[in-house]
């Protein structure tokens, strides 16, 4: 199960298999959000290991819709925290597509 978004997870599970639950009460975005945000620490040691990680998961089948749930979640928001990380996962996002995707020749 992949409630914990562990990147060497190997139990078979997938991101996003909780969409039954409100995306308020659901644990893979707040987590997902938590390393989110730590992206935009100024400490660098902190913003790196969020980067590796993220970076670690973005494999995972599932997990790009995760990404999706949480900036559809902070769309609706007008907080500067809201905008900040609906930001920074789109951005996240479009990267990640970038890396992952192999278009056909």
């Amino acid at each position: 199960d992949l409630g914990t978004l562990h990147p060497t997870n190997t139990a078979g599970g997938q991101i996003g298999r909780n969409s039954a639950s409100k995306m308020a009460e659901d644990p893979q975005i707040a987590q997902l959000r938590g390393y989110i945000q730590q992206t935009l620490s100024p400490d660098g040691p902190t913003r790196k290991q969020a980067e590796t990680f993220l970076r670690g998961v973005e494999h995972q089948p599932g997990f790009s819709i995760l990404v999706m749930r949480l900036i559809e979640q902070h769309c609706a928001g007008a907080t500067p925290d809201d905008k900040n990380i609906r930001q920074t996962a789109s951005v996240f996002f479009k990267n990640m597509i970038k890396r992952c995707w192999e278009p056909e020749e």
